[in-house]
Protein backbone atom coordinates (compact mmCIF):
# COMPACT_ATOMS: atom_id res chain seq x y z
CA UNK A 1 0.00 0.00 0.00
CA UNK A 2 1.60 3.26 -1.13
CA UNK A 3 1.50 5.99 1.97
CA UNK A 4 2.00 9.70 0.70
CA UNK A 5 -1.28 8.24 1.80
CA UNK A 6 -0.68 10.27 3.83
CA UNK A 7 0.24 11.96 0.64
CA UNK A 8 2.46 11.40 -2.04
CA UNK A 9 0.78 11.69 -5.55
CA UNK A 10 2.22 9.42 -8.18
CA UNK A 11 3.34 11.05 -11.20
CA UNK A 12 0.93 8.78 -12.87
CA UNK A 13 -2.17 9.04 -10.98
CA UNK A 14 -3.88 12.03 -12.32
CA UNK A 15 -4.00 9.96 -15.74
CA UNK A 16 -5.05 7.03 -14.96
CA UNK A 17 -7.50 8.19 -12.28
CA UNK A 18 -9.55 9.67 -14.57
CA UNK A 19 -10.07 6.41 -17.10
CA UNK A 20 -10.77 4.43 -13.51
CA UNK A 21 -13.63 7.13 -12.48
CA UNK A 22 -14.49 7.45 -15.92
CA UNK A 23 -15.03 3.60 -16.03
CA UNK A 24 -16.52 2.88 -12.33
CA UNK A 25 -19.06 5.40 -12.86
CA UNK A 26 -20.52 2.73 -16.13
CA UNK A 27 -19.62 -0.12 -13.91
CA UNK A 28 -20.52 0.41 -11.04
CA UNK A 29 -24.49 1.33 -10.91
CA UNK A 30 -26.31 -1.02 -9.81
CA UNK A 31 -29.69 0.86 -10.04
CA UNK A 32 -29.03 3.67 -7.47
CA UNK A 33 -31.85 3.91 -5.05
CA UNK A 34 -34.45 1.43 -6.38
CA UNK A 35 -35.52 -1.97 -5.04
CA UNK A 36 -35.68 -2.87 -1.43
CA UNK A 37 -33.93 -1.85 1.49
CA UNK A 38 -31.56 -4.69 2.22
CA UNK A 39 -30.75 -5.18 5.74
CA UNK A 40 -27.11 -7.59 6.41
CA UNK A 41 -26.37 -7.63 9.52
CA UNK A 42 -27.70 -8.03 13.25
CA UNK A 43 -27.36 -4.96 15.89
CA UNK A 44 -28.11 -7.19 18.36
CA UNK A 45 -24.68 -8.61 17.72
CA UNK A 46 -22.38 -6.49 19.50
CA UNK A 47 -20.77 -8.02 22.71
CA UNK A 48 -20.91 -4.47 24.49
CA UNK A 49 -23.54 -3.54 27.09
CA UNK A 50 -24.71 0.30 27.16
CA UNK A 51 -24.48 1.06 30.65
CA UNK A 52 -25.04 4.86 30.58
CA UNK A 53 -27.34 7.14 27.84
CA UNK A 54 -25.06 10.24 29.01
CA UNK A 55 -21.85 9.78 28.94
CA UNK A 56 -18.72 7.56 28.45
CA UNK A 57 -18.49 4.63 30.99
CA UNK A 58 -14.82 3.16 32.19
CA UNK A 59 -12.41 3.49 29.61
CA UNK A 60 -9.32 3.58 29.57
CA UNK A 61 -6.35 4.98 27.30
CA UNK A 62 -5.59 2.79 23.45
CA UNK A 63 2.84 -4.35 0.96
CA UNK A 64 2.43 -1.77 -2.04
CA UNK A 65 -0.31 -0.19 -3.74
CA UNK A 66 1.75 -0.05 -6.81
CA UNK A 67 0.19 -3.39 -7.98
CA UNK A 68 -3.54 -2.37 -7.09
CA UNK A 69 -6.03 -2.05 -9.81
CA UNK A 70 -9.61 -0.90 -9.59
CA UNK A 71 -12.28 -3.82 -9.36
CA UNK A 72 -15.39 -2.69 -12.00
CA UNK A 73 -17.58 -4.87 -10.04
CA UNK A 74 -17.28 -3.20 -6.82
CA UNK A 75 -16.10 -0.05 -7.64
CA UNK A 76 -13.40 0.35 -4.54
CA UNK A 77 -9.54 -0.69 -5.12
CA UNK A 78 -7.97 -4.19 -3.98
CA UNK A 79 -6.66 -3.65 -0.75
CA UNK A 80 -3.22 -5.34 1.27
CA UNK A 81 -2.84 -7.12 4.06
CA UNK A 82 0.29 -5.20 4.55
CA UNK A 83 3.45 -6.87 6.52
CA UNK A 84 3.99 -4.33 9.07
CA UNK A 85 1.03 -5.16 11.53
CA UNK A 86 2.39 -7.71 13.76
CA UNK A 87 0.78 -10.27 15.15
CA UNK A 88 0.54 -10.50 18.88
CA UNK A 89 0.10 -13.69 20.98
CA UNK A 90 -3.24 -13.49 22.61
CA UNK A 91 -3.23 -12.44 26.22
CA UNK A 92 -5.27 -10.74 28.50
CA UNK A 93 -4.30 -6.97 28.18
CA UNK A 94 -5.05 -7.75 24.28
CA UNK A 95 -8.85 -7.97 25.62
CA UNK A 96 -11.53 -5.68 25.86
CA UNK A 97 -10.69 -4.21 29.15
CA UNK A 98 -13.49 -1.78 29.35
CA UNK A 99 -16.73 -0.74 27.64
CA UNK A 100 -20.09 1.58 27.79
CA UNK A 101 -21.55 4.23 25.79
CA UNK A 102 -21.58 7.66 25.10
CA UNK A 103 -23.90 10.55 23.76
CA UNK A 104 -23.15 12.38 20.26
CA UNK A 105 -24.40 15.69 22.18
CA UNK A 106 -24.90 17.19 18.53
CA UNK A 107 -28.41 14.95 17.86
CA UNK A 108 -28.65 12.94 21.13
CA UNK A 109 -27.54 9.40 19.40
CA UNK A 110 -25.78 6.55 22.28
CA UNK A 111 -23.17 4.67 20.70
CA UNK A 112 -21.52 1.68 22.34
CA UNK A 113 -18.15 2.15 23.04
CA UNK A 114 -15.07 -0.40 23.58
CA UNK A 115 -11.37 0.00 24.39
CA UNK A 116 -9.43 -2.63 22.65
CA UNK A 117 -5.41 -2.17 23.61
CA UNK A 118 -4.74 0.84 24.39
CA UNK A 119 -7.16 2.79 21.73
CA UNK A 120 -11.17 3.33 22.72
CA UNK A 121 -13.57 3.01 19.26
CA UNK A 122 -17.00 3.72 18.54
CA UNK A 123 -18.57 0.00 18.72
CA UNK A 124 -21.20 1.22 15.99
CA UNK A 125 -20.79 2.88 13.09
CA UNK A 126 -21.09 6.74 13.29
CA UNK A 127 -24.86 7.98 11.97
CA UNK A 128 -24.39 11.75 12.45
CA UNK A 129 -25.71 13.73 9.33
CA UNK A 130 -24.01 15.87 7.62
CA UNK A 131 -23.81 17.40 3.68
CA UNK A 132 -22.45 14.40 1.51
CA UNK A 133 -23.70 11.36 3.81
CA UNK A 134 -26.10 9.11 3.00
CA UNK A 135 -28.50 6.07 4.10
CA UNK A 136 -27.71 2.61 2.39
CA UNK A 137 -30.61 2.70 -0.09
CA UNK A 138 -31.75 5.87 0.99
CA UNK A 139 -33.52 4.51 4.00
CA UNK A 140 -33.35 6.04 7.89
CA UNK A 141 -33.93 2.22 8.87
CA UNK A 142 -30.53 1.24 7.21
CA UNK A 143 -28.77 4.50 8.89
CA UNK A 144 -30.06 3.84 12.63
CA UNK A 145 -28.68 0.16 11.95
CA UNK A 146 -25.34 0.74 9.89
CA UNK A 147 -24.88 4.02 10.38
CA UNK A 148 -24.67 6.66 7.50
CA UNK A 149 -21.86 6.15 4.47
CA UNK A 150 -19.47 9.10 3.66
CA UNK A 151 -17.50 10.78 0.93
CA UNK A 152 -13.90 11.05 2.51
CA UNK A 153 -14.16 15.08 1.96
CA UNK A 154 -17.71 14.65 4.54
CA UNK A 155 -15.43 12.31 6.80
CA UNK A 156 -12.47 14.97 7.29
CA UNK A 157 -15.22 17.42 8.08
CA UNK A 158 -14.75 19.32 5.30
CA UNK A 159 -16.43 20.88 2.04
CA UNK A 160 -16.18 18.67 -1.72
CA UNK A 161 -14.31 21.86 -3.44
CA UNK A 162 -11.92 21.81 -0.31
CA UNK A 163 -11.18 18.00 -0.41
CA UNK A 164 -13.21 16.13 -2.64
CA UNK A 165 -11.77 14.29 -5.60
CA UNK A 166 -9.15 16.29 -7.16
CA UNK A 167 -8.29 18.46 -4.43
CA UNK A 168 -5.30 18.09 -2.34
CA UNK A 169 -6.04 18.28 1.55
CA UNK A 170 -4.69 20.45 4.02
CA UNK A 171 -5.56 18.47 6.84
CA UNK A 172 -3.94 19.49 10.85
CA UNK A 173 -0.63 17.71 11.29
CA UNK A 174 -2.00 16.21 14.12
CA UNK A 175 -4.71 14.47 14.37
CA UNK A 176 -8.74 15.51 12.63
CA UNK A 177 -11.63 15.37 14.25
CA UNK A 178 -13.63 15.16 11.08
CA UNK A 179 -17.10 14.35 11.11
CA UNK A 180 -16.99 12.79 14.60
CA UNK A 181 -17.73 14.44 17.79
CA UNK A 182 -15.55 16.54 20.56
CA UNK A 183 -13.36 14.44 22.15
CA UNK A 184 -13.25 12.06 19.11
CA UNK A 185 -11.88 11.85 16.14
CA UNK A 186 -11.41 10.36 12.51
CA UNK A 187 -8.26 7.68 13.07
CA UNK A 188 -5.46 7.47 10.86
CA UNK A 189 -4.38 4.58 9.08
CA UNK A 190 -1.60 3.90 11.77
CA UNK A 191 -4.62 3.91 14.29
CA UNK A 192 -6.34 1.07 12.18
CA UNK A 193 -3.00 -0.99 12.32
CA UNK A 194 -2.94 -0.57 16.25
CA UNK A 195 -5.99 -1.65 16.23
CA UNK A 196 -5.36 -4.69 14.46
CA UNK A 197 -2.12 -5.16 15.95
CA UNK A 198 -4.04 -5.67 19.45
CA UNK A 199 -6.47 -7.95 18.43
CA UNK A 200 -3.33 -10.50 16.65
CA UNK A 201 -2.43 -9.03 13.18
CA UNK A 202 -3.84 -9.12 9.56
CA UNK A 203 -4.08 -13.02 9.83
CA UNK A 204 -6.95 -12.93 12.46
CA UNK A 205 -8.20 -9.27 12.45
CA UNK A 206 -11.19 -9.74 10.19
CA UNK A 207 -12.73 -12.38 12.07
CA UNK A 208 -12.02 -11.11 15.30
CA UNK A 209 -13.55 -7.33 14.66
CA UNK A 210 -16.74 -8.52 12.28
CA UNK A 211 -19.89 -9.40 14.01
CA UNK A 212 -21.09 -12.33 14.51
CA UNK A 213 -24.04 -12.54 11.87
CA UNK A 214 -25.04 -10.86 8.57
CA UNK A 215 -22.31 -11.88 6.70
CA UNK A 216 -21.20 -14.35 3.97
CA UNK A 217 -18.43 -15.97 6.98
CA UNK A 218 -19.38 -14.35 10.02
CA UNK A 219 -17.01 -12.94 12.44
CA UNK A 220 -16.39 -13.56 16.17
CA UNK A 221 -16.85 -9.92 17.63
CA UNK A 222 -14.45 -11.59 20.75
CA UNK A 223 -13.24 -8.15 20.97
CA UNK A 224 -16.94 -5.86 20.63
CA UNK A 225 -15.76 -3.90 17.32
CA UNK A 226 -19.02 -5.43 15.48
CA UNK A 227 -18.59 -4.95 12.48
CA UNK A 228 -21.42 -4.80 10.51
CA UNK A 229 -21.57 -5.79 6.76
CA UNK A 230 -22.54 -1.78 5.89
CA UNK A 231 -21.91 -1.94 2.09
CA UNK A 232 -20.87 1.41 0.65
CA UNK A 233 -22.41 4.51 -1.57
CA UNK A 234 -20.33 4.23 -5.11
CA UNK A 235 -19.83 7.18 -7.32
CA UNK A 236 -22.56 7.02 -9.80
CA UNK A 237 -24.99 7.29 -6.32
CA UNK A 238 -25.77 3.96 -6.36
CA UNK A 239 -25.53 1.12 -3.58
CA UNK A 240 -23.22 -1.94 -3.36
CA UNK A 241 -24.77 -4.71 -0.44
CA UNK A 242 -21.47 -6.09 0.19
CA UNK A 243 -18.06 -5.51 3.12
CA UNK A 244 -17.89 -2.95 4.80
CA UNK A 245 -15.53 0.19 4.38
CA UNK A 246 -14.20 2.72 7.07
CA UNK A 247 -12.31 6.14 6.11
CA UNK A 248 -9.23 7.24 7.51
CA UNK A 249 -7.86 10.27 8.02
CA UNK A 250 -4.95 9.65 5.36
CA UNK A 251 -5.22 11.01 1.98
CA UNK A 252 -3.30 8.93 -1.05
CA UNK A 253 -2.57 11.75 -3.23
CA UNK A 254 -5.42 14.23 -4.28
CA UNK A 255 -7.92 11.62 -5.50
CA UNK A 256 -8.17 8.76 -3.07
CA UNK A 257 -8.41 8.33 0.61
CA UNK A 258 -6.59 5.47 2.11
CA UNK A 259 -9.78 2.63 3.63
CA UNK A 260 -10.34 -0.42 5.74
CA UNK A 261 -11.77 -2.99 4.75
CA UNK A 262 -13.42 -6.01 6.05
CA UNK A 263 -14.62 -8.58 3.40
CA UNK A 264 -17.60 -10.54 3.38
CA UNK A 265 -15.47 -13.88 2.44
CA UNK A 266 -12.30 -12.41 3.97
CA UNK A 267 -10.45 -13.13 0.58
CA UNK A 268 -9.30 -9.47 0.17
CA UNK A 269 -6.44 -7.76 2.13
CA UNK A 270 -7.20 -5.13 4.82
CA UNK A 271 -5.43 -1.67 3.85
CA UNK A 272 -6.49 0.50 0.60
CA UNK A 273 -7.16 3.92 -0.80
CA UNK A 274 -10.14 4.63 -3.07
CA UNK A 275 -12.05 7.46 -4.63
CA UNK A 276 -13.00 10.58 -2.29
CA UNK A 277 -16.51 10.29 -3.83
CA UNK A 278 -17.48 6.68 -2.76
CA UNK A 279 -19.28 6.72 0.13
CA UNK A 280 -17.74 4.73 3.11
CA UNK A 281 -18.42 4.29 6.83
CA UNK A 282 -16.95 6.09 9.71
CA UNK A 283 -15.34 4.79 12.96
CA UNK A 284 -14.16 7.56 15.16
CA UNK A 285 -11.49 7.12 18.25
CA UNK A 286 -11.33 8.78 21.57
CA UNK A 287 -8.67 11.39 21.53
CA UNK A 288 -5.79 10.25 23.59
CA UNK A 289 -1.81 11.02 23.87
CA UNK A 290 -1.39 7.39 22.32
CA UNK A 291 -4.09 7.71 19.26
CA UNK A 292 -3.30 11.92 18.43
CA UNK A 293 0.27 13.01 17.08
CA UNK A 294 3.47 11.19 16.00
CA UNK A 295 4.94 10.43 19.56
CA UNK A 296 7.73 8.70 18.89
CA UNK A 297 9.60 11.29 15.93
CA UNK A 298 10.88 14.16 17.49
CA UNK A 299 13.15 17.06 15.76
CA UNK A 300 14.56 17.92 18.97
CA UNK A 301 16.88 14.51 18.70
CA UNK A 302 19.84 15.14 17.36
CA UNK A 303 20.86 13.57 13.94
CA UNK A 304 23.69 11.66 15.33
CA UNK A 305 21.53 9.84 18.08
CA UNK A 306 19.77 8.57 15.41
CA UNK A 307 23.06 7.17 13.94
CA UNK A 308 23.77 3.58 14.42
CA UNK A 309 26.73 3.52 16.63
CA UNK A 310 27.84 0.15 15.78
CA UNK A 311 28.74 1.25 12.20
CA UNK A 312 31.88 2.54 11.46
CA UNK A 313 31.14 5.60 9.83
CA UNK A 314 33.61 7.79 7.21
CA UNK A 315 33.09 11.24 6.22
CA UNK A 316 33.05 14.37 3.90
CA UNK A 317 33.51 17.80 4.66
CA UNK A 318 31.10 20.30 1.92
CA UNK A 319 33.41 21.99 0.71
CA UNK A 320 30.68 24.63 0.00
CA UNK A 321 29.36 25.23 3.12
CA UNK A 322 31.79 23.40 5.61
CA UNK A 323 29.11 20.96 6.67
CA UNK A 324 30.18 17.85 7.54
CA UNK A 325 28.50 14.61 6.43
CA UNK A 326 28.65 10.74 7.99
CA UNK A 327 29.60 8.35 4.89
CA UNK A 328 28.93 4.39 4.65
CA UNK A 329 29.81 1.85 2.69
CA UNK A 330 27.59 -0.70 1.45
CA UNK A 331 28.33 -3.27 -1.67
CA UNK A 332 30.79 -1.56 -3.87
CA UNK A 333 28.63 1.91 -3.25
CA UNK A 334 29.72 4.36 -0.66
CA UNK A 335 26.67 6.50 -0.02
CA UNK A 336 26.22 10.08 2.47
CA UNK A 337 24.93 7.93 5.45
CA UNK A 338 22.82 11.56 6.29
CA UNK A 339 20.23 13.78 4.11
CA UNK A 340 21.90 16.77 2.28
CA UNK A 341 21.53 19.98 3.88
CA UNK A 342 22.83 22.48 1.38
CA UNK A 343 21.11 25.12 -0.07
CA UNK A 344 23.22 28.42 -0.66
CA UNK A 345 20.88 29.54 -4.01
CA UNK A 346 23.90 31.84 -4.92
CA UNK A 347 25.93 29.04 -5.87
CA UNK A 348 23.53 26.89 -7.32
CA UNK A 349 21.00 29.26 -9.08
CA UNK A 350 18.60 25.81 -9.49
CA UNK A 351 18.01 26.35 -5.81
CA UNK A 352 15.91 29.10 -5.27
CA UNK A 353 12.35 28.83 -4.25
CA UNK A 354 13.56 25.13 -4.45
CA UNK A 355 14.40 24.21 -1.56
CA UNK A 356 12.94 23.91 2.34
CA UNK A 357 13.19 23.06 6.14
CA UNK A 358 10.47 21.06 7.75
CA UNK A 359 8.10 23.43 9.06
CA UNK A 360 10.15 26.32 7.65
CA UNK A 361 12.63 25.60 10.51
CA UNK A 362 16.08 25.68 9.84
CA UNK A 363 16.94 23.72 12.89
CA UNK A 364 14.74 20.89 11.57
CA UNK A 365 17.21 20.55 8.35
CA UNK A 366 19.95 20.32 11.16
CA UNK A 367 18.30 17.21 12.15
CA UNK A 368 17.22 15.68 8.59
CA UNK A 369 18.40 17.92 5.88
CA UNK A 370 16.21 19.90 3.19
CA UNK A 371 13.67 18.90 0.77
CA UNK A 372 14.60 19.81 -2.93
CA UNK A 373 12.29 19.26 -5.87
CA UNK A 374 13.51 17.10 -8.68
CA UNK A 375 14.96 20.08 -10.88
CA UNK A 376 17.27 21.44 -7.54
CA UNK A 377 17.66 17.82 -6.47
CA UNK A 378 19.80 17.16 -9.92
CA UNK A 379 22.40 19.76 -9.45
CA UNK A 380 23.03 19.62 -5.16
CA UNK A 381 25.31 17.10 -4.47
CA UNK A 382 29.05 18.10 -4.08
CA UNK A 383 31.86 17.90 -6.25
CA UNK A 384 32.75 13.67 -6.40
CA UNK A 385 29.32 13.02 -5.79
CA UNK A 386 25.95 12.69 -6.93
CA UNK A 387 22.45 12.11 -7.07
CA UNK A 388 21.87 8.42 -7.59
CA UNK A 389 20.27 6.98 -10.78
CA UNK A 390 17.27 4.42 -10.14
CA UNK A 391 19.65 1.60 -11.12
CA UNK A 392 21.97 2.82 -8.25
CA UNK A 393 18.87 2.39 -5.88
CA UNK A 394 18.14 -0.94 -7.13
CA UNK A 395 21.49 -1.77 -6.71
CA UNK A 396 21.71 -0.72 -3.11
CA UNK A 397 18.48 -3.12 -2.30
CA UNK A 398 20.05 -5.66 -4.34
CA UNK A 399 23.39 -5.43 -2.27
CA UNK A 400 21.69 -6.16 0.87
CA UNK A 401 18.17 -8.30 0.14
CA UNK A 402 15.04 -7.29 -2.02
CA UNK A 403 12.42 -4.73 -1.98
CA UNK A 404 10.35 -6.35 0.33
CA UNK A 405 12.58 -6.23 3.70
CA UNK A 406 15.63 -3.54 2.41
CA UNK A 407 13.38 -0.83 3.45
CA UNK A 408 13.87 -2.01 7.41
CA UNK A 409 17.60 -2.64 6.55
CA UNK A 410 17.88 1.00 5.83
CA UNK A 411 15.79 3.02 8.25
CA UNK A 412 16.32 4.20 11.54
CA UNK A 413 16.09 2.44 14.33
CA UNK A 414 13.88 4.94 16.63
CA UNK A 415 11.50 7.67 15.01
CA UNK A 416 9.33 5.61 12.73
CA UNK A 417 5.49 5.84 13.42
CA UNK A 418 2.78 7.24 15.25
CA UNK A 419 2.89 6.84 18.82
CA UNK A 420 6.10 4.05 18.31
CA UNK A 421 3.66 1.53 16.58
CA UNK A 422 5.25 2.08 13.13
CA UNK A 423 8.25 0.03 12.32
CA UNK A 424 11.11 1.32 12.75
CA UNK A 425 14.28 0.18 10.83
CA UNK A 426 17.17 -1.99 12.01
CA UNK A 427 19.97 -0.19 10.42
CA UNK A 428 22.17 -2.99 9.97
CA UNK A 429 24.45 -1.29 7.38
CA UNK A 430 24.24 2.55 8.94
CA UNK A 431 22.07 3.94 6.09
CA UNK A 432 20.34 5.36 8.84
CA UNK A 433 17.36 6.64 6.46
CA UNK A 434 15.01 9.21 8.64
CA UNK A 435 10.98 10.16 8.59
CA UNK A 436 11.39 13.71 7.07
CA UNK A 437 8.41 13.60 5.80
CA UNK A 438 7.73 15.59 1.68
CA UNK A 439 6.89 18.99 0.71
CA UNK A 440 3.83 19.44 -1.33
CA UNK A 441 2.19 22.19 -3.06
CA UNK A 442 1.92 25.59 -2.81
CA UNK A 443 1.83 27.74 0.47
CA UNK A 444 4.37 25.18 1.45
CA UNK A 445 2.59 22.07 2.75
CA UNK A 446 4.99 19.63 5.19
CA UNK A 447 3.71 16.37 5.45
CA UNK A 448 4.51 12.65 6.51
CA UNK A 449 7.66 13.79 9.23
CA UNK A 450 7.57 10.68 11.03
CA UNK A 451 5.93 8.73 8.95
CA UNK A 452 7.88 8.21 5.63
CA UNK A 453 10.62 9.28 4.06
CA UNK A 454 11.42 10.38 -0.20
CA UNK A 455 14.48 9.83 -1.70
CA UNK A 456 15.00 11.21 -5.25
CA UNK A 457 16.50 9.66 -7.78
CA UNK A 458 18.23 11.17 -11.04
CA UNK A 459 16.16 9.22 -13.31
CA UNK A 460 13.01 10.95 -14.84
CA UNK A 461 10.03 9.51 -16.33
CA UNK A 462 8.43 11.97 -18.77
CA UNK A 463 7.65 15.56 -18.33
CA UNK A 464 6.36 15.25 -15.13
CA UNK A 465 7.56 12.17 -13.27
CA UNK A 466 10.56 11.20 -12.15
CA UNK A 467 12.17 7.75 -9.93
CA UNK A 468 12.51 7.95 -6.08
CA UNK A 469 12.75 5.43 -3.35
CA UNK A 470 9.94 5.63 -0.50
CA UNK A 471 10.14 4.16 3.00
CA UNK A 472 7.29 4.09 5.04
CA UNK A 473 6.58 3.51 8.82
CA UNK A 474 4.00 0.43 8.14
CA UNK A 475 6.29 -1.74 6.20
CA UNK A 476 9.69 -2.75 5.42
CA UNK A 477 9.08 -2.63 1.92
CA UNK A 478 11.81 -0.19 -0.20
CA UNK A 479 9.88 1.44 -2.88
CA UNK A 480 11.41 2.56 -6.48
CA UNK A 481 8.11 4.32 -7.77
CA UNK A 482 7.01 7.54 -10.09
CA UNK A 483 6.63 10.50 -8.41
CA UNK A 484 5.37 14.45 -9.79
CA UNK A 485 8.78 16.63 -10.02
CA UNK A 486 6.96 19.69 -7.55
CA UNK A 487 7.45 17.37 -4.84
CA UNK A 488 9.96 18.52 -2.10
CA UNK A 489 11.88 14.89 -0.81
CA UNK A 490 14.92 14.15 0.79
CA UNK A 491 18.42 13.75 -0.85
CA UNK A 492 21.40 11.29 -0.08
CA UNK A 493 23.94 11.74 -2.65
CA UNK A 494 26.64 8.72 -3.91
CA UNK A 495 30.10 8.84 -4.76
CA UNK A 496 31.68 9.31 -7.97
Amino acid sequence: MKRLSDFIVSARGFTLMGIFASALLVACDNGGSSGPIEIYGDESSSSVESESSSSLVSSSSLASSSSRVKSSSSSVGKHSSSSSVTPKSSSSEDLVVSNGSMVDTRDGRIYNVVTIGKQTWMAKNLSYETENSFCFKDSDENCAKYGRLYTWAAAVGKSESECGTGQACDLPRKGVQGVCPDGWHLPKSEEFQNLISAVGGVDVAEKVLKAKTGWVNNGSDIYGFSGLQAGFRNIAGGYIAENAYFWTASEDGSREGRDILLNENDADGLFGSNDKSLGFSVRCVQDSKDSVGIEDWSWTVPKAERLNPKVAYDSIKDSRDGRVYKTVRIGKQTWMAENLNYADSAGTPSLKGNNWCVDNDTANCNVAGRLYTWAAALEVCPDGWHLPAAGEWSSLIDAIGNAKTSGGLLKSTTGWGNGGHGVNGTDDYGFSALPAGIWRGTGEKFYNDGFGALFWSSTEDGEFGAYALSLWDESNLADLDYFIKDLGASVRCIKN
